[in-house]
Order: C-alpha cells, then sequence, then structure tokens
C-alpha cells in the first residue's frame, strides 16, 4: 500500500506541475485515513486543492490527470466529509 501510495502521489505531483503553476494546486503525500481499515481494506489518503476559477480549462486539465490514474485509486470531488 505505501509503494502504490507514494507511486500515486509522485504521479499527481509531476502531472500537476507540468500542467499548472505551483500557485494553482496543492498535494500533501499519502496519510493514513482517519479509520485507517475498512473490510480488511487499508487506505491511505492524498488530499488535492487544485485553484478555483472560473476557467473551464483548469477542470478539462484536472479531470485528464485524474482519469489516467489506476482504477483502484478512489477519487472523491468535493467530498461531504473528510472522514
Amino acid at each position: 500500500l505505501k509503494k502504490s501510495a507514494d507511486y500515486l502521489y509522485q504521479f499527481l505531483n509531476k502531472n500537476f506541475a507540468r500542467l499548472f503553476g505551483p500557485a494553482d494546486y496543492q498535494i500533501t503525500p499519502p496519510l493514513p485515513a482517519f479509520i485507517p481499515r475498512v473490510k480488511n481494506f487499508f487506505i491511505r489518503e492524498i488530499f488535492l486543492k487544485v485553484r478555483k476559477s472560473g476557467d473551464p480549462d483548469i477542470v478539462k486539465k484536472r479531470n485528464l490527470i485524474l482519469r489516467s490514474l489506476p482504477a483502484e485509486a478512489v477519487v472523491k470531488i468535493n467530498p461531504a466529509n473528510l472522514i
């Protein structure tokens, strides 16, 4: 899990740095979830914050990167809660 989470972090960081400026996004390294295991699945979380803008190009770029993630990665956009 740690290797996969680190890989995803590096992948996201590299691709967002390529398409966005440093002031346009923030990303945290993989962290254990508040509830670290559910039904024998361990969970690590990476939080990504992209600058809100009226520019639809930013949303397209973000979605392009997120669609290229492996199927095992669960993406929550604007989650209702962080727990």
